[in-house]
């Protein structure tokens, strides 16, 4: 059984803090200090694992709006199937998408009118299905909502709201003042995907009280995703990151390698760097069996773009990557 390089780093460090001297069974001085930092690091640790559902709903809230504009009068619609470059979690091809976030704070309680067969579900950003007054439905709106598929006036309120709540809408009071409203269309023919998009874009969603802006509906598909690459080293006998001397076995856009002139990269893997090409060199001795995987995320949808992958297994001395921005 062998133990990767990582691994035995991290059993050394737990031995370390086992170690730790005590006076008379207290951690006092240097000791204490550690056990605080040690503290203090698994804290933040957990912190950001328990915060991931917020994150992720910010990323998506992000660059939606930097790519489409902010406000709950633009609903961005994926107006073709989804190809496997779109960036978002766990999604099929057998729909169409639609996805909003909107701002009660800003705007104040929103009204979403939701036309009959529309599917989709209200979050708030920690991403909990928003409950609908009543008890009985959480989220849901379409066949397994309140409307039950009918459609119908879904009235969004901020946490706290304490006014009257007029009659004739399914009320959801969300946890947070931000909501991801998260929309599905159906279609009946694979080669007609009008029929679903019309039905997205009979969704109307506007203030409570006070004048509506008229709808928006961007098409979000073969936008562009926010782009990156990376190849990384490994040993051939256990796959574990290549010990090669340098601070990390891996090299991606974020390193902010030296670029061609065209926009694309040129990278160098091998025992040692060309005169000024350090900066995109990943070390290994001449011989040594490697593994190296490359992933990237397409900066275009048109037009040649190499396979990464197809490299992976291969040993090469240098490895074109093509032209992406590197901005995010």
């Amino acid at each position: 059984m062998s133990i990767t390089h990582s691994a035995s780093q991290a059993i050394e460090h737990q031995q370390e803090i086992a170690s730790l001297p005590f006076v008379q069974n207290r951690a006092v001085g240097e000791t204490a200090q550690t056990l605080r930092d040690e503290l203090l690091y698994h804290r933040a640790t957990q912190t950001y694992l328990w915060a991931l559902p917020l994150l992720n709903t910010l990323g998506m809230q992000r660059g939606s709006e930097k790519a489409f504009g902010e406000g709950y009068d633009i609903l961005p619609i994926w107006k073709k199937r989804l190809d496997a470059q779109t960036l978002v979690t766990t999604p099929n091809s057998d729909v169409i998408y639609a996805m909003s976030y909107v701002d009660l704070g800003q705007d104040g309680p929103l009204v979403f009118e939701a036309a009959p067969m529309l599917q989709g579900i209200l979050l708030d950003f920690w991403q909990r299905p928003i409950p609908v007054d009543g008890g009985k439905y959480a989220g849901d709106f379409g066949f397994f909502g309140p409307d039950q598929g009918q459609g119908g006036k879904f009235l969004l309120l901020p946490p706290g709201y304490d006014d009257e709540v007029p009659e004739g809408y399914f009320v959801c009071r969300s946890g947070t003042n931000n909501v991801f409203m998260f929309f599905r269309a159906f279609y009946a023919d694979a080669n007609n995907l009008q029929p679903p998009v019309d039905l997205l874009e009979s969704t109307k969603i506007y203030p409570l009280k006070g004048a509506a802006k008229p709808m928006q509906f961007p098409d979000a598909s073969d936008v562009p995703a926010a782009n990156f690459w990376s190849v990384t080293l490994y040993e051939a006998e256990n796959a574990s990151g290549l010990a090669n001397g340098q601070p990390f076995p891996s090299l991606g856009s974020r390193d902010h390698p030296v670029q061609n002139a065209d926009g694309s990269t040129d990278l160098e893997l091998g025992p040692e760097a060309s005169p000024g090409k350090e900066k995109n060199w990943l070390a290994h001795r001449t011989g040594q069996r490697v593994l190296h995987h490359s992933a990237a995320l397409r900066a275009d949808r048109g037009g040649a773009h190499e396979d990464l992958e197809a490299r992976r297994r291969r040993q090469s001395l240098k490895v074109d990557i093509p032209p992406v921005n590197t901005d995010s």
